[in-house]
């Protein structure tokens, strides 16, 4: 046995792909006899393994911390991607996903890692953030192409690279993609003889064509899925028991779209366990038989459920969720718009303080006071921009206030005066790195006022297009900031810059707290309310007044948009979405109809009043008109020119909850793109 041997066992026994548990020992106990070849990180590397193998994760979280500490100190490149990409699972695997995040983010500045792009995009996946798990699932494939030729543990990466790939694009609704990424990981798992991955990519086309409402296909996918993770070997049979439950689940879930109510109970009496969303169907099921009793004692159950896993999920908070910034709450379906929402409601306490603020020394002790509940930091600077020199008169570090500095704006050698020259935030998460000092400074120096940090975020705080000044966050560890630490400066920024304007002129205020208002419910592209706007009013929209009142909502999605950005770019893109809304708008907009960003490129109407025909006769207008825009699509399978789809339902107030009557709408959308597209559907609330 070489080094390269031992190398190989650590690294394959590290990325927990194989599942003999004995096998796992026998190899690790076999290579201990050679670590002597290798510094006290690799033994202490092993040990970790060896403790995850054993489920003891604690103890293994202790020895990949000996082993990283010992790599950094002897610059082992090698070691530190493994260990740090293997610890990254050992804290998701117990729900500490954002140290997770940022041990796979530290192995990415040491050059380019197609595994830590591939498990950044699965915390992206689990957030519901759709659209960046995509870019860094690409950012994986173009890695791994720089291979002339790849090692079986890379096949096996980029399998699931693809699977990942599918299920993002099946959630932001690219059907077709996600079938094209399901057959490729099909393909690559019939050549590697990966019986279990073959049975999640044939998971996968049921899910599309779940989607595609083709239930009988969907049905025999989902089949030849479980006879295929039945004949998977017995060592492997408690990974994929929760897959042949969702398989399961899948199937009750098609026969009850496809109304065969009795198959799909059938379905759910085989679940060995049920969730929310297995709960949620039975009611949904017992709702369409009209079985009274099976409803009672369905709703009766569901209720105990969620007693239970309410408090599973709270201990699981205070266990595992201490950062103080969440990225998602545990106790609701994380997506995207969530994830905006909660920032906002953080930081919306502080944005009040600031607004009523009468100058910058009280804007910058309300942050202090309040910005240790929301991020890690060791320095918090806000400075004022005049026309060359950007004044930091308000700096507070480790505690203590420090003297005004200046820098000048024309210097080619600080990372603020990049910021106000650029107008845009800047986040750095190794401050002292070559690399990162090149994107900002003509010379990379690592001169710093006050103690050398490790991590910080900039923020231009900008109002009506200038640049008032900066809010500066520094902390001492690397790696801190994430994405959505960036998204809370922004908007703490944006306070800021308003209560900046508001000094010059105090009349201003109420003027400004009302943009400011007008803003939070505002797509700030097309300039129509958005959808948490949209969360707030729903409810009255559809309160119940006379028993004669009709409303409709609408869900509109834009005909191959993606494509349209790919052939055209985001800024056309950008233009294209503003001119289709002007449309939109006109028709959608205005005698107490209401449109709304629904997110990217899909939109929803809420129309009062009109009966489904007369709704049906505008809806007609409208997609007229938008194709009469003659906006180029060459790539587009429906037209020459960009083109919408629409699903609508129609109901008396008070006849049905607002959440139905949305999904009978998305349900009457998804219909429309599946037969065709460029076209109108209405569904009735009913599931006749």
């Amino acid at each position: 046995m070489n080094k390269e041997d031992v190398k190989f066992i650590l690294e394959k026994n590290a990325r927990l792909i194989y599942f003999d548990r004995s096998s796992s020992l026998e190899d690790l106990e076999k290579i201990k006899a050679y670590m002597h070849w290798f510094s006290q990180g690799y033994e202490s590397f092993r040990l970790a393994i060896i403790s995850s193998v054993i489920k003891d994760l604690t103890t293994s979280i202790h020895y990949a911390d000996e082993a990283l500490n010992s790599a950094y100190a002897n610059n082992d490149v090698y070691l530190i991607q493994e260990v740090a990409m293997f610890k990254g699972v050992i804290l998701r695997s117990i729900g500490s996903h954002d140290e997770a995040l940022m041990n796979y983010i530290s192995t990415l500045k040491y050059g380019e890692n197609p595994r830590a792009y591939n498990n950044i995009a699965d915390i992206y996946l689990m957030i519901g953030d759709y659209e960046e798990a995509k870019v860094f699932l690409k950012r994986a494939m173009d890695a791994l192409s720089q291979h002339k030729e790849l090692s079986t543990i890379n096949e096996r990466l980029l399998n699931i690279v693809y699977t990942n790939m599918s299920e993002a694009e099946l959630k932001s609704n690219n059907i077709e993609a996600g079938i094209e990424s399901a057959k490729k990981c099909i393909e690559m798992a019939v050549g590697l003889r990966e019986v279990y991955t073959e049975a999640f990519g044939y998971a996968l086309l049921g899910t599309a064509y779940l989607m595609l409402e083709d239930y009988e296909v969907a049905i025999s996918h989902f089949d030849h899925s479980m006879r295929l993770y039945d004949s998977c070997d017995p060592l492997q049979q408690n990974r994929v028991f929760d897959y042949i439950e969702d398989n399961i689940f899948q199937i009750a879930k098609c026969y009850y779209q496809w109304g065969k109510y009795e198959d799909a109970l059938i379905y759910l009496d085989k679940l060995m366990n049920k969730g929310e969303d297995q709960r949620e169907l039975e009611i949904q099921i017992y709702e369409a038989l009209e079985n009274e009793e099976k409803i009672n004692e369905a709703y009766r159950s569901y209720f105990k459920y969620s007693r239970q896993i309410n408090a599973i999920r709270n201990k699981r908070t205070i266990d595992h969720y201490r950062t103080k910034v969440k990225i998602y709450e545990t106790e609701k379906k994380a997506n995207d718009y969530e994830i905006l929402y909660n920032h906002t409601k953080s930081v919306s306490k502080i944005g009040r303080d600031i607004i009523a603020a009468e100058k910058l020394d009280d804007v910058l002790y309300s942050l202090y006071s309040h910005i240790d509940g929301i991020m890690n930091f060791n320095s918090l600077a806000l400075a004022v921009v005049d026309d060359e020199s950007i004044i930091y008169n308000w700096v507070m570090e480790n505690n203590k206030r420090m003297d005004t500095f200046v820098v000048d704006v024309k210097n080619k050698n600080s990372f603020s005066s990049w910021v106000v020259r650029n107008k845009k935030a800047i986040r750095l998460n190794d401050a002292l790195t070559t690399s990162e000092l090149k994107k900002y400074k003509e010379d990379a120096d690592v001169a710093f006022y006050g103690e050398i940090m490790g991590s910080m975020i900039l923020s231009p705080i900008i109002y009506d297009n200038k640049v008032y000044g900066i809010i500066n966050v520094q902390s001492h560890a690397s790696n801190v900031y994430s994405e959505y630490d960036l998204e809370v400066i922004n908007m703490l920024s944006a306070f800021i810059a308003i209560a900046m304007k508001n000094w010059q002129n105090t009349a201003l205020l109420r003027e400004a707290n009302e943009k400011l208002e007008h803003l939070s419910k505002t797509d700030a592209l097309t300039g129509i309310s958005n959808r948490h706007f949209l969360s707030e009013i729903v409810e009255n929209l559809f309160k119940y007044n006379d028993s004669t009142e009709t409303i409709s909502v609408i869900m509109i999605d834009i005909d191959h948009f993606k494509e349209y950005n790919d052939t055209y770019g985001h800024i056309d893109g950008d233009r294209c979405l503003i001119k289709i809304v002007d449309v939109l708008s006109s028709y959608l907009n205005e005698n107490g109809s209401q449109l709304f960003r629904y997110g990217g490129d899909e939109f929803a109407a809420i129309i009062p009043k009109l009966n489904h025909e007369e709704v049906y006769d505008l809806l007609m207008k409208t997609r007229a008109q938008v194709e009469d825009l003659k906006i180029p699509n060459k790539n587009s399978s429906v037209s020459d020119y960009v083109t919408c789809t629409f699903g609508f339902t129609t109901v008396t107030k008070g006849e049905v909850g607002y959440q139905r009557v949305f999904y009978v709408a998305d349900e009457a959308l998804y219909a429309a793109k599946a037969n065709g597209k460029n076209q109108i559907i209405y569904k009735p609330h009913t599931n006749d």
